[in-house]
C-alpha cells in the first residue's frame, strides 16, 4: 500500500515536473544536469535530449563562471537563492534582445540530509521588465514635459491662461498675460470679473469653443482696454487663440487662451506701410524718369555701394544682364577700362564715381570707355554729390551719355569738308584752267590745244560727277533709303559688258575672265549696282598692279550662293590696313600715293553687297597682290 502511494506521488511529481509552465532542472553536485523539463529546454533553446547528463557549461557557455559561486553558496548555507529580472543574452542574439528571468536555486537533500544537488526553477519575465521600464520612462518623460511646459508657460512672451468650466474661471495665468494689465486679479476670477470692458461676444466665443471643441483664432483685433487702474481706455491690438482642452478625470472642460499684444507691431506696421506707399510713389516716379532717360545714371552711397541705376547703364557699359545685377559696388566693378582722350589709362581713383566719394564734382568731362568685349566708345560724364548737415557726402550721382556717334558725325563732317574742298577743287581747278585755255585757243584757233582742253574738261567733269554720285549713294545706303531694282541677272554676260564698255580698252585687254563650263546660275539683283561693284573692284585691281600684269575675274557657285573674285598681282596691302579697307574715306598708305577720288569706292561696294544679302572680304600679302571677293545669294 505504501509502495503504491509512493508510486502515485512519484507519478504526480513527474507530471508536475514535465508539464510545469516554469522551466525546471535538477543539477547534481558536479553541476551536471540530470533532468530537465520541456519548458526549460525551450527557454534555453536546446533540444531536451541534448540536455540530460550534460555539464551546465556545455549547455550554456560560461555558466559556471557566472553563477557557479551562487550554487556553492546554496549548497553551503542550505538556503534557496532567488534572481529577479536577471538579464540573459543568448549567443545567437544581439545585445539589444536581452531576455530577463525570475529564477530560484534550491538545495535538494536525501532523507538522511545528504546534499544531492540543486533544483533550478526559472520563468521568463522579459515583457514584464520591458513594460515596467517603459512605464518608468514614460513617467520620467511626462514629468520632464510637465516641468518644461510649466517653464514655457511661465517664460513665454505670449500671454497664456487656462479658463475652467462654463463660468470661465482663470486657473492658470502667466506673467506675460498679467503684464498686459498688472493691476488686475486673475486666478480664481471669471473673465467677466477680470475684463468687464470686453464685450459679451468674447464670452460667447469662449463658451462656443468649450462646447464644440473647435479652436478659434483672431489676428490684430482692435480693443479698448484699461491697462492701469486709474487709466483711460487705450486702443490695443491683440492676437489671440482659444483652444478647447479635454476634461481631466471626468471634470469640467477648459479653454487654453493664448494672447499676444501686437499694439506696437500694428502701429509700426501702419507707419511703415504709409512710408512704403509714399516711397513706392516716389520710386515709381523716379523709375519712370530714369527709364525715359537715354543717359546712364548711377547713384552711389558714401561707401561706394550702388544705390540706383537705370537700364541705360547696361547698354553703355556692355555688361550682360545676368552679370550686371551681381555688381553692387563700384569697388567690385572691373569689367571696363577708362582712357583720357590722348590714350592714357585713367587710374581707378580718378574714375568719375570714385571722385564723387571724395566730394569732387565735375561737368561734361569726356573719356574713352573700353568694354569687356574690347569695343570702345566716347563718353561724356557729369557728377554731383548730396551732402548731409555736417557737409559729408551721402550720395553721389553720375550721369553719362554715349557721344560716339556724335563724334563720328563730327569727324565725318570734317572729313567731308576736307575731302570736298580738296578733291573736288582739284578737278574744278583743272576745268577752270582748261576752260581758260579753251577760250584763248578758240581766239587763236589752235585746234590741237582746243582738243586737249575739251578732253581735260570732260575727264575732270566726269571725275566730279563720280565723286558727287559716290557721296549721294553712300548717304542713301547708310540711311537705308536706296531701293534696289532687282531683276534676273546673268553674271557672265554682265562681266563681259563691264570689261568691254566700262574699262579703258588698254586696261580691258589685261582682264582674264574665268567662268565654269556649266550653266552659271542666274542671280536676282540690281543690274546697275552690280555693274558698279564690278567696275570698282576691276579699276582698283588695274590701278594698283603693273601695266604688264593681268587681272583675273573668277566666277564660282555653290548650292546657295555665287562668288565673284577679282585677283591682281600688284603691290598688295599691309596687314594693318586689311581690317579697314571697306570703311568710309579709308585709304591705305599705297593708295595715298595714287589718290584720285573720295575713298568711297570700296565702302560703297561693301554696302551694295550687304544690301543684296551678300558678303565681301579681301585677302592680300604686301608685294604679292590682292584678292577681293563678294558673294550674292541665289533665289
Amino acid at each position: 500500500m505504501l509502495a503504491l502511494e509512493t508510486e502515485k506521488q512519484a507519478s504526480l511529481l513527474s507530471a508536475i515536473f514535465q508539464h510545469s509552465p516554469d522551466g525546471m532542472a535538477f543539477i547534481d553536485t558536479d553541476l551536471v544536469i540530470l533532468a530537465a523539463n520541456k519548458t526549460f529546454a525551450e527557454q534555453i533553446r536546446v533540444p531536451l535530449d541534448q540536455i540530460t547528463g550534460q555539464p551546465g557549461d556545455q549547455i550554456i557557455a560560461g555558466w559556471t563562471e557566472r553563477v557557479g559561486h551562487i550554487y556553492r553558496e546554496v549548497r553551503d548555507t542550505g538556503e534557496p537563492f532567488k534572481f529577479e529580472a536577471y538579464p540573459f543574452i543568448f549567443q545567437d542574439q544581439p545585445e539589444r534582445d536581452t531576455t530577463y528571468w525570475d529564477s530560484s536555486i534550491s538545495p535538494v537533500c536525501g532523507a538522511n540530509g545528504t546534499f544531492l544537488g540543486w533544483l533550478l526553477l526559472q520563468r521568463e519575465v522579459t515583457e514584464r521588465v520591458r513594460s515596467e521600464r517603459e512605464r518608468e520612462r514614460l513617467l520620467e518623460e511626462a514629468e520632464a514635459q510637465r516641468e518644461m511646459l510649466q517653464k514655457m508657460i511661465e517664460n513665454a512672451p505670449a500671454g497664456i491662461a487656462v479658463l475652467r468650466g462654463r463660468d470661465l474661471i482663470f486657473e492658470v495665468v502667466n506673467a506675460s498675460l498679467q503684464a498686459i494689465a498688472p493691476y488686475r486679479e486673475f486666478v480664481g476670477k471669471t473673465v467677466v470679473e477680470t475684463w468687464p470692458e470686453l464685450s459679451a461676444e468674447y464670452k460667447l466665443l469662449l463658451q462656443q469653443v468649450l462646447d464644440t471643441g473647435e479652436s478659434y483664432r483672431a489676428v490684430d483685433v482692435p480693443l479698448r482696454i484699461r491697462r492701469h487702474s486709474q487709466g483711460h481706455l487705450e486702443e490695443t491690438f491683440l492676437t489671440f487663440s482659444f483652444v478647447a482642452l479635454p476634461p481631466a478625470h471626468g471634470g469640467e472642460g477648459s479653454v487654453l487662451v493664448l494672447v499676444v499684444d501686437t499694439t506696437e507691431h500694428v502701429l509700426a506696421r501702419k507707419q511703415v506701410e504709409e512710408l512704403a506707399a509714399r516711397a513706392k510713389r516716389h520710386t515709381a516716379q523716379m523709375s519712370a524718369l530714369l527709364k525715359s532717360l537715354k543717359s546712364a545714371v548711377v547713384v552711389v552711397d558714401a561707401s561706394g555701394q550702388i544705390v540706383l541705376r537705370n537700364e541705360a547703364v547696361r547698354t553703355l557699359s556692355g555688361v550682360p544682364d545676368e552679370l550686371a545685377s551681381s555688381i553692387q559696388s563700384i569697388h567690385s566693378y572691373d569689367h571696363a577700362r577708362l582712357f583720357w582722350l590722348d590714350g592714357r589709362t585713367i587710374p581707378f581713383e580718378q574714375w568719375p564715381a570714385t571722385r564723387l566719394l571724395r566730394g569732387e564734382e565735375f561737368v561734361e568731362e569726356e573719356y574713352i570707355l573700353e568694354r569687356q568685349d574690347g569695343s570702345r566708345c566716347r563718353v561724356v560724364s557729369s557728377g554731383s554729390v548730396v551732402l548731409d548737415e555736417q557737409g559729408k557726402m551721402t550720395l553721389g550721382i553720375v550721369v553719362s551719355r554715349d557721344v560716339t556717334e556724335l563724334r563720328q558725325l563730327e569727324q565725318v563732317r570734317e572729313e567731308c569738308i576736307s575731302l570736298i574742298s580738296h578733291d573736288l577743287r582739284t578737278p574744278l581747278t583743272v576745268i577752270i584752267g582748261y576752260a581758260g585755255l579753251l577760250r584763248r585757243a578758240i581766239a587763236a584757233s589752235d585746234q590741237e590745244r582746243l582738243s586737249k582742253s575739251v578732253e581735260a574738261i570732260y575727264t575732270n567733269g566726269k571725275r566730279m560727277d563720280t565723286m558727287i554720285q559716290e557721296l549721294v549713294e553712300s548717304v542713301r545706303l547708310e540711311a537705308g533709303t536706296l531701293e534696289l531694282q532687282r531683276e534676273p541677272v546673268s553674271l557672265p554676260h554682265l562681266v563681259q559688258e563691264v570689261v568691254e564698255q566700262s574699262i579703258e580698252p588698254d586696261s580691258a585687254a589685261r582682264v582674264r575672265v574665268q567662268v565654269p563650263d556649266l550653266d552659271f546660275p542666274i542671280v536676282n539683283g540690281d543690274r546697275a549696282r552690280l555693274q558698279r561693284m564690278l567696275v570698282n573692284l576691276l579699276t582698283n585691281a588695274l590701278k594698283y598692279s603693273a601695266p604688264d600684269q593681268p587681272v583675273e575675274l573668277v566666277l564660282s557657285s555653290s548650292d546657295h550662293e555665287v562668288e565673284v573674285s577679282v585677283i591682281d598681282r600688284g603691290i598688295g596691302i599691309e596687314p594693318d590696313d586689311l581690317p579697314h579697307l571697306f570703311e568710309r574715306f579709308y585709304r591705305t598708305g599705297n593708295a595715298f600715293q595714287k589718290a584720285i577720288g573720295l575713298g568711297l569706292g570700296l565702302y560703297i561696294t561693301r554696302l551694295l553687297a550687304e544690301a543684296h544679302g551678300g558678303r565681301i572680304w579681301a585677302e592680300s600679302e604686301a608685294g604679292r597682290g590682292s584678292t577681293f571677293s563678294f558673294t550674292l545669294p541665289l533665289p
